[in-house]
C-alpha cells in the first residue's frame, strides 16, 4: 500500500509540472482528469 501511494504521488507530481506552465488556461481540468485516470489506475493494480 506504501509503495502504490508513493509511486501514485511521484506521477502525480510529475504530471503536476507538465501542467503548471502559465500559458495551460485549462489547468485544473488536466489535473482533475489526470487525477481521475490515476485513481482508477491504482485501483487496477491494487486488484492485480
Amino acid at each position: 500500500m506504501v509503495d502504490t501511494y508513493n509511486l501514485y504521488t511521484q506521477e502525480l507530481e510529475d504530471r503536476t509540472s507538465e501542467f503548471q506552465n502559465p500559458e495551460t488556461q485549462d489547468a485544473w481540468s488536466f489535473f482533475f482528469l489526470i487525477l481521475i485516470q490515476l485513481t482508477q489506475s491504482v485501483a487496477l493494480k491494487a486488484h492485480l
